[in-house]
């Protein structure tokens, strides 16, 4: 995921979590788990990764895609998105 530098990092990281510790199909054990792994020059990359049945992971990743959206949309949390400038010559 990629969020702006205005975002609270440990909020972004809590969501995530709560997030995958409410998933029925999520293990617990090995712990679901956040990190912050790369700044660029618009945004902050972020991953989460979570353990569940090999026959349940599609299902899951779709699921938590849906989810993440939904809850930082109702959180205010904003995806990033890289500036594009269009120049027309005429």
């Amino acid at each position: 995921l990629k969020v702006g530098f205005d975002e609270d990092l440990v909020r972004v990281e809590a969501v995530m979590l709560d997030l995958m510790k409410s998933h029925p199909q999520i293990e617990q054990e090995p712990a679901p788990s956040t990190y912050a792994f790369k700044i660029d020059d618009y945004f902050i990359n972020l991953s989460c990764g979570a353990w569940t049945k090999t026959d349940a992971y599609w299902g899951v990743y779709n699921d938590m895609i849906h989810n993440i959206k939904e809850r930082f949309d109702k959180e205010g949390i904003k995806l990033a998105a890289i500036p594009r400038t269009a120049t027309i010559n005429y």
